[in-house]
C-alpha cells in the first residue's frame, strides 16, 4: 500500500532532519534520520514493501526490525493526521 501525505504541510529538510509544518494546526514537528528517511520515501510514493526493503539496505537491518520501525512511524503519522487512509497494523510489539 501507498500512503499519501496531506496537502496542508510544508517540509523543509536540514542535514539529516527533517522539518513539517501542519499548516491547519500550526504544528511544527521535526523527525530523526530514520524517520526523515522513511517520510522522504512516502513523498517518493514508496508502497509499504519498497520502504521497508529500502530501511533494510540502508540502515544494514534485519526484516522484523525495519517493519517494526515502519509500522510505528506510520502510527505516529497517523495519529497526527499527516498521512491519508493508512492501512497500519494495530499490534506492534
Amino acid at each position: 500500500m501507498k500512503y499519501v501525505i496531506i496537502e496542508d504541510v510544508l517540509t523543509r529538510e536540514i542535514s539529516d532532519e527533517v522539518f513539517v509544518y501542519i499548516r491547519k494546526t500550526g504544528r511544527l514537528l521535526s523527525f530523526s534520520e530514520t524517520g526523515a528517511f522513511i517520510w522522504k520515501l512516502i513523498e517518493k510514493g514508496f508502497d509499504r514493501e519498497m520502504i521497508i526493503s529500502s530501511l533494510i539496505n540502508e540502515y544494514i537491518t534485519d526484516e522484523e526490525t525495519a517493519i517494526i520501525d515502519f509500522e510505528k512511524f506510520i502510527l505516529m503519522l497517523s495519529s497526527k493526521g499527516l498521512i491519508k487512509n493508512p492501512s497500519v497494523q494495530q499490534k506492534i510489539s
